[in-house]
C-alpha cells in the first residue's frame, strides 16, 4: 500500500533529516541516478545476459556489470547466493552461477 501524498513527503523529509546533510546528499544522488534511463545491458540476447536478467532480475533490477569491479562481483554474487538460500528460493546450478559470474566479470568496471 502506498502512503498518501502528504505521508510520503513526511516520510522522505524524516529520512533526510535522520540521514543528516552528507546522507541527504548521498540519498539525493541515488534518487537522481534512479530517475535516469538505464543503459541496456551488454551482450544483449546472449545466454549469459538473459540468464542474469532471468535469475537476478526476479528480486531486483539487474545492475549494470560496469557498476562493480570483477572482485566486487565475486563477493556480491556469493552474498546473493546466501540471500537466495535464506529466502528459500531455488539455488543456481553451478553452471548458472559460473555463467552469470563470468558475464559480470567480463563486463565489469575497472574501478
Amino acid at each position: 500500500m502506498r502512503p498518501a501524498r502528504g505521508e510520503h513527503r513526511n516520510l522522505c523529509s524524516h529520512v533526510l533529516r535522520a540521514a543528516g546533510v552528507p546522507g541527504s546528499l548521498l540519498l539525493a544522488s541515488f534518487w537522481f541516478a534512479s530517475c535516469q534511463q538505464p543503459k541496456p545491458l551488454p551482450e544483449q540476447g546472449t545466454y549469459a545476459q538473459q540468464l542474469y536478467v532471468q535469475k537476478c532480475g526476479v528480486c531486483h533490477r539487474p545492475y549494470s556489470p560496469a557498476s562493480m569491479t570483477p572482485a566486487m562481483w565475486e563477493m556480491q554474487v556469493e552474498a546473493m547466493r546466501l540471500k537466495i538460500a535464506q529466502a528459500g528460493r531455488p539455488p543456481l546450478t553451478p553452471e548458472q552461477h559460473l555463467a552469470i559470474l563470468d558475464y559480470l566479470k567480463r563486463n565489469a568496471g575497472s574501478q
